[in-house]
């Protein structure tokens, strides 16, 4: 099967969902085509099957609506699909929380509100909400993991998310002691949530956190980014495998970052006592303040650290290239006390320190 024949067979399918979401997920399809070349046609034909099974996948995965012809009114089997109902819950309070989801993006943030709120679409029976003492579980059901199995491995994972997000406000003076989440498709947002200590894990959503204080943290991403905004941990661990970590204005502590296929990027803040590692892909770290022991190794990419003068010359640094170049600027090191031990560590790129 080529190309050409993948596409037409896979619109046929689709020709009777709504115009948006046909154009979306034709343009997807066909960029993965174009990206692979010619020479991978008939590999990726095979690795994503029948067109027809494709299409009802995709029609399931993503609970689209088909445009249904003219009801006739003799049918009188014909029953009307049951519409989604929006959900709002209050909390009298909340002290932790646990999610798993698979398709449904997670937002949560502070408000000026007196009570914890929850608010989703439901169709009588996907998300499912529990509270027992502080702990708040929310967890969509079983069908939606089926579903979003069948694309797991391969690129449409990104394409397959919902639509819909789940919201949870938080008072502002609300204190979580955990959250402890789990999402396959869909994305997760934390802004302004004061937490002691989370765990987050995504497969293919990317994960945002933002102004979140005095957290132990471990944020695992596969195919999603993950990035950090003016975040102060005292204790983690972050880690990505086929996508980019950005943080910026973050302090980190204690942390080891490893990314294996995409770019680490710091931006200011500071970095003390931590481990960078990445595979194939580049780190970065500009105008961010380093102290302590910090060890940066790479294998395929280059590292650049751009510094301040003042951190710079209190910079102890120790350097190893195998097949690339060194590039150390000559203030490093001039003055004492060493504030900084900077191992850089290289297998085929670059190192810049300035």
């Amino acid at each position: 099967m080529t190309k050409d024949d993948f596409l037409n067979q896979l619109s046929l399918h689709l020709k009777n969902i709504p115009q948006h979401d046909y154009n979306e997920i034709m343009e997807h399809f066909t960029e993965y085509f174009d990206d692979a070349g010619p020479d991978k046609e008939a590999q990726i034909c095979q690795e994503l099957g029948e067109p027809a099974d494709v299409a009802e996948e995709i029609i399931n995965t993503l609970d689209i609506k088909k445009i249904q012809p003219e009801k006739d009114w003799t049918d009188w089997d014909d029953d009307e699909p049951i519409p989604a109902t929006w959900i709002e819950q209050k909390f009298s309070s909340i002290t932790s929380l646990t999610f798993q989801l698979y398709t449904l993006n997670l937002d949560i943030f502070t408000d000026d509100i007196a009570q914890p709120t929850l608010s989703y679409y439901s169709d009588g029976d996907n998300i499912t909400v529990n509270q027992n003492g502080g702990r708040l579980d929310i967890i969509e059901n079983k069908l939606a993991q089926e579903n979003s199995m069948i694309f797991s491995n391969l690129f449409v994972g990104r394409l397959l998310e919902k639509r819909q997000t789940i919201t949870l406000i938080l008072p502002k003076n609300v204190q979580l002691s955990s959250i402890i989440g789990d999402s396959k498709n869909g994305d997760v947002s934390l802004n302004e949530v004061t937490c002691d200590s989370f765990v987050l894990i995504s497969y293919n959503g990317n994960i945002e956190v933002s102004c979140l204080k005095n957290a132990h943290a471990k944020i695992k991403s596969k195919n999603g980014n993950i990035k950090l905004t003016n975040c102060q941990f005292i204790q983690s661990e972050l880690e990505t495998k086929n996508a980019n970590l950005n943080c910026f204005e973050c302090q980190l502590s204690n942390c080891q970052i490893v990314n294996k296929n995409g770019n680490i990027r710091t931006i200011q803040g500071t970095i003390q006592e931590t481990q960078l590692e990445n595979k194939n892909g580049n780190i970065i770290i500009e105008h961010t303040e380093l102290t302590a022991k910090i060890d940066v190794e790479n294998k395929n990419g280059f590292i650049d650290i751009t510094l301040t003068d003042d951190n710079l010359s209190h910079c102890q640094v120790k350097a190893q290239n195998k097949n690339g170049f060194v590039t150390i600027s000559k203030q490093a090191g001039k003055a004492l006390p060493t504030q900084v031990n900077l191992s850089l560590t290289n297998k085929n790129g670059v190192i810049s320190l300035h």
